[in-house]
């Protein structure tokens, strides 16, 4: 019963983080959008400017801010549906085992 509870906590905490994740879509997205600049400048820094070290990131860009809160809303959007399914897949067992206990007394 224990591990049940254990897998609906888990569904649960990845539906607050998907909840969380779309309502700082915005935040998020910019935080990305700095860290990828910054990581290009690191590559060009510490690399130099190789055929090999292209901009693998597109940060700093509209279109780059763009893909990264459609990337990010997705992923929110597959953590609450993956936690619902975790938690009501849980519930149910929860049930199932409430009940088998109560048939065998």
């Amino acid at each position: 019963m224990n591990r049940v509870l254990g897998f609906m906590a888990f569904g649960i905490v990845n539906i607050l983080a998907g909840a969380a994740l779309l309502l700082n879509l915005q935040s998020v997205a910019n935080l990305d959008q700095r860290c990828g600049v910054r990581f290009n400048a690191w590559l060009k820094e510490r690399f130099g400017n190789l055929r090999m070290n292209r901009d693998i990131y597109s940060g700093g860009n509209v279109s780059g801010l763009r893909k990264s809160r459609i990337v990010f809303r997705v992923i929110g959007v597959v953590l609450i549906l993956y936690g619902l399914a975790v938690a009501a897949i849980s519930f149910r067992l929860l049930l199932l085992l409430e009940q088998s206990s109560r048939g065998s007394h």
